[in-house]
């Protein structure tokens, strides 16, 4: 559980789905005595919501921007890079700096490129604290039914 609470801060893990399936296990090995299946579908409805509404708010975000091709793919490369280094200044600034390398190589203004990084400082930081509430909630429902 503590593992997938950080991979809601860090995205080289994967947090959600791993809480998910800390939750499945558990009911497997103890037969679904102490969880029922009902807080199975419900944890599964609140990580598949969140992947969702965070796959859809990216997308949106995106296309609002009008961001290049580049600008994504140096967001992403900034970000894989930056997962590396398990350091959570780093894992922010890099997919910044990635994004206006990508803007830069799309021809973009300094403008747009500035309005480009404060998009994605704000769309991590907006996702990382509702996906870390989620992690929260999901910790706190399954202490309450275990102990």
């Amino acid at each position: 559980m503590v593992i997938g609470f950080l991979g809601t801060i860090f995205p080289s893990l994967p947090g959600l789905p791993l809480l998910w399936t800390v939750v499945v296990l558990y009911g497997l090995t103890t037969q679904f005595k102490t969880i029922d299946i009902n807080f199975l579908i419900l944890t599964t409805l609140l990580v598949v919501l969140v992947i969702f509404l965070d796959i859809i708010a990216s997308v949106r975000g995106t296309k609002k921007l009008e961001i290049s091709a580049w600008g994504v793919l140096g967001a992403i490369a900034g970000g894989v890079i930056g997962s590396g280094f398990h350091s959570l200044p780093v894992l922010v600034i890099l997919p910044i700096v990635g994004a206006v390398i990508g803007e830069l190589i799309s021809g973009r203004d300094a403008v747009y490129r500035i309005e480009t990084s404060n998009y994605h400082l704000v769309g991590f930081v907006g996702g990382t604290i509702v996906k870390a509430g989620v992690a929260v909630t999901i910790i706190g429902l399954f202490l309450s039914k275990v102990l």
